[in-house]
Order: structure tokens, then C-alpha cells, then sequence
């Protein structure tokens, strides 16, 4: 994976940090979902789909926010 990927990645998890969440997919499961979703082989609903459900809730977030990934309304549609 080049660092481009790597480094939106690394921002996404960061991001959702931020909202009280953990990713707990394994590394190469990570690389290649994201792989597959650089080079058109899933789509973006899709990886929305498997990133939300490698997701946790921190155990020191005090946010009442729910997931941010499936909350946005361009990735669940209509």
C-alpha cells in the first residue's frame, strides 16, 4: 500500500478516535479492504459496511455520538 493510502487510513482511524471508536480489524484485513476499495473492486458502501463492523467503543469515550461511518447518509443512501 503507498503512503497516500496508508496516510488516509491512518487519518481515518484517527478521525474516528476522536469519536470514541477503535478499530479492531486485523492489519491485513485493513490493508486489503482498502486496497480493494482503491482500485474500484468494492465499493464505498461496502467498505462502510466492513469498517463499521470493525468497530468498537472506547471504553473511556464519553461521547454519546453513534457511529460516524454509518451515519452518513451518502454511504447508506436513500
Amino acid at each position: 500500500m503507498d503512503d497516500n493510502k496508508k496516510n488516509r487510513f491512518a487519518i481515518g482511524a484517527l478521525f474516528l478516535q476522536l469519536y470514541g471508536w477503535i478499530l479492531v480489524a486485523r492489519e491485513v484485513d485493513s490493508v486489503l479492504q482498502t486496497l480493494a476499495l482503491a482500485t474500484g473492486e468494492i465499493k464505498e458502501k461496502e467498505y462502510a459496511y466492513w469498517l463499521a463492523a470493525k468497530l468498537k467503543r472506547a471504553l473511556t469515550s464519553t461521547s454519546k455520538q453513534s457511529c460516524p461511518v454509518m451515519n452518513c447518509s451518502r454511504y447508506l443512501g436513500p
